[in-house]
């Protein structure tokens, strides 16, 4: 549910969603529907079916885990049908896209967990001028909780900051903490 409210976000800010970068893709399923969100609700609202979308891991695009297996030729696929429309894969880090021209309007940091990443992401996104950043995981794992209670003092000035957090009854019972949740800074 934490990630469907972030799509219903974007999909009523995509008219002024032209560039969306996620960091971070992993199988690249998180990447695929918020893209596909917001080329839908751009048809919608009449701001064209054009956008510029960057997907950015170190790891090779699709791979995860075990589900590699089926992920990859998927994502791959996908990125192709859709490399016409803007949409493209970069292997590396944040630093990639450091002549990025243009400002990233919104962006989700899903990579490395530690306190010392996420600052530096979060930084580079910043001076690429990106006017939203969503991050995951700033409930539960702690580099990220720290991370993200720090940016919320470090940048109080020039963001506001909200939480998507719901969380199901039975895993609060069973995990006795929240689990994942997604911070904001717009």
């Amino acid at each position: 549910r934490q990630f469907a409210e972030l799509l219903a976000f974007a999909a009523g800010r995509a008219a002024e969603i032209a560039t969306y970068v996620e960091v971070g893709v992993a199988a690249g399923g998180s990447f695929v529907w918020m893209v596909e969100t917001l080329l839908s609700a751009r048809r919608w609202l009449g701001a064209g079916e054009k956008m510029r979308a960057v997907a950015l891991d170190i790891a090779t695009a699709g791979s995860w885990g075990k589900e590699a297996r089926w992920s990859e030729p998927f994502f791959r696929r996908w990125l192709a049908d859709l490399a016409p429309a803007g949409v493209a894969y970069v292997q590396g880090n944040l630093s990639a896209l450091e002549g990025l021209s243009g400002q990233v309007d919104f962006a989700f940091l899903d990579a490395e967990h530690d306190s010392a990443s996420v600052l530096h992401d979060f930084s580079l996104l910043h001076k690429l001028g990106a006017r939203i950043v969503a991050l995951h995981d700033v409930l539960d794992l702690p580099g990220v909780v720290q991370a993200w209670h720090d940016l919320q003092k470090r940048f109080a000035g020039e963001y506001d900051f909200f939480e998507i957090g719901h969380q199901y009854a039975a895993t609060l019972e069973l995990l006795k903490r929240p689990l994942m949740g997604i911070g904001a800074a717009v």
